[in-house]
């Protein structure tokens, strides 16, 4: 880490050493998390969102850096699901699937990653407004509408992922996703 902050601070303006940074934030925080030192790595992963945010800022038009500030959304936003922290989580999924669906509208469908972790995004988003539709946590005026907006949201990750699924592209540890997500009783709530 010492490395890239001082390959960094030599030349600031170059957004490749700033994104070198920024992924190392994320792998100290995966290392925090696994070692359980909760507050290091959420403070990691807040880190490299923050970096994340300054470095698409600064280029919009890259592809890649785009790429990077949605997979720091979602792992922040995993990490605050595993923490029981849902609002934060539901905040950080929504951001994620955001970036990933304008990913995959730009390259038109191309690119299966981009594809894939939109219907991702929407799978755990949408589990996690089910579970607080089910719990009551909506105001009562509120739940018909945001019970057909998640099933929307739910149906938008399938339809994704189905040509994926179609043409044969994807790997066997990731057909999972699309059978959770073809599953017609998940709707019945």
């Amino acid at each position: 880490m010492r490395l890239f902050k001082e390959i960094y601070s030599s030349s600031p303006e170059n957004l490749g050493y700033k994104n070198g940074l920024a992924i190392s934030y994320s792998k100290l925080g995966g290392l925090y998390e696994s070692l359980g030192d909760h507050q290091q790595a959420l403070s990691h992963y807040q880190e490299r969102l923050r970096l994340g945010q300054e470095i698409y800022s600064s280029s919009p038009e890259n592809l890649g850096y785009k790429n990077g500030l949605a997979i720091s959304h979602a792992k922040l936003a995993t990490y605050y699901q595993a923490l029981g922290h849902v609002e934060e989580a539901v905040e950080q999924f929504t951001q994620s699937r955001k970036h990933f669906f304008e990913l995959w509208k730009t390259t038109e469908g191309k690119i299966i990653q981009f594809a894939f972790y939109f219907a991702l995004n929407s799978y755990d988003l949408s589990n996690i407004i089910k579970q607080l539709l089910v719990d009551q946590a909506y105001p009562l005026d509120q739940v018909t509408t945001i019970t057909e907006q998640t099933k929307a949201m739910r149906r938008e990750g399938f339809d994704a992922i189905q040509p994926l699924h179609n043409a044969g592209l994807l790997k066997e540890n990731k057909k999972w996703l699309f059978e959770k997500l073809s599953d017609a009783t998940w709707y019945d709530f």
